[in-house]
């Protein structure tokens, strides 16, 4: 009798500590994903000043949009005036600044990254004229401009962690215009893209480090 009585005793034992160990990880999982809300927020207000500060009333007038994806994703977009020419694949000197400057608010909270991924997009137009003498198509002006914000942030004074970053030319595969779209609404698609993931793992080495 009493063996069967400390069997369950000891049963109910240790589905309270199940219960608890639940309850903690649930608490810890919130606990993180704030955190890197947190930050998502931080680099989002960071960026916006930088963009602000850098390009000022005279700068580029189209805004720098920052979209935040589910819980560990952030997606900056910049349009082709901020950053480039038209046709250009080398950023503007003003480009190439904000670029560095956002390079290093991202380095600050690089514990929290687990990859930074550039994209280039371009639109559905194909080169002519002077830009058919620097890229042969949309795929070659969105790769090269992937390529040199890549060539700009990752640098040991700006971005130093390479092993976190890669590039990738999207061409005019992935467009944000309708299929009728103006030349007003095809400029939209000429982009780079920022594609920040954030990891919770990244999170907690990050927490534990403070």
């Amino acid at each position: 009798m009493w063996a069967v009585i400390s069997d369950v005793a000891l049963a109910l034992v240790l589905v309270l500590a199940l219960f608890v160990l639940a309850q903690f990880l649930h608490y810890d999982n919130i606990a993180v994903l704030e955190k890197i809300e947190e930050r998502r927020a931080e680099v989002a207000e960071n960026i916006q000043q930088a963009a602000a500060g850098l390009l000022g009333p005279e700068g580029n007038s189209e805004p720098l949009e920052i979209l935040a994806q589910g819980f560990t994703q952030q997606r900056v977009t910049f349009p082709e005036p901020m950053l480039f020419e038209p046709c250009g694949i080398v950023p503007r000197d003003d480009g190439e600044a904000l670029i560095r400057e956002i390079g290093r608010v991202l380095s600050e909270r690089a514990g929290y990254l687990e990859a930074i991924q550039i994209e280039g997009h371009a639109d559905r137009r194909p080169p002519t004229g002077r830009c058919r003498e620097l890229v042969v198509d949309n795929w070659g002006l969105s790769s090269l401009r992937a390529t040199s914000f890549v060539r700009v942030f990752v640098t040991p004074d700006v971005f130093p962690d390479s092993a976190k970053v890669s590039s990738v030319g999207r061409g005019d595969s992935q467009p944000r215009s309708a299929r009728e779209a103006t030349d007003d609404e095809l400029d939209e698609d000429r982009r780079v893209e920022l594609i920040l993931v954030y990891s919770e793992d990244s999170a907690r080495k990050a927490l534990g480090s403070l």
